[in-house]
């Protein structure tokens, strides 16, 4: 996890070099990670089977937090480590699915991407609705 490893130990060093340049910017990473809380997305609030929950942090921007959903039944995790499976959970019954990288790639619309790459990014559906709800603020 991000959050742990060097980049969490980078952030704050991140934000003080955004801080000085002085425009508006938003820093992405995993829950945990030293950040404000000022949006939390997760495929779930866009009708996706994966959950991929990330914090981010805004300055001189807002956008509108949407309403967190229950999580799928059978949820898809894509790990950093390459992994792409169904997680085992508590009270739901069966065993981790594996799920073929096509899929993985279908499910974050990233037709293009190594298994690796849609392991560590975003759906895309984060990136869209963080732009189209975008508000900068006076300064």
């Amino acid at each position: 996890m991000a959050a742990r490893g060097r980049h969490g130990r980078d952030i704050p060093r991140l934000r003080r070099l955004l801080l000085a340049w002085g425009l508006p910017f938003i820093i992405e990473n995993v829950p945990g990670a030293p950040l404000r809380r000022d949006l939390v997305l997760c495929g779930a609030m866009f009708g996706l089977p994966v959950v991929r929950h990330r914090v981010f942090e805004l300055h001189g921007v807002r956008v509108r937090q949407p309403r967190h959903r229950l999580h799928p039944e059978h949820p898809i995790q894509l790990t950093g480590g390459g992994a792409c499976h169904t997680p085992r959970r508590p009270g739901i019954g069966g065993e981790r699915r594996k799920v073929a990288v096509a899929e993985a790639r279908r499910i974050m619309g990233m037709p293009w991407a190594t298994k690796r790459q849609v392991n560590e990014a975003l759906p895309t559906e984060y990136s869209a609705y963080i732009f189209r709800h975008l508000e900068f603020l006076p300064t």
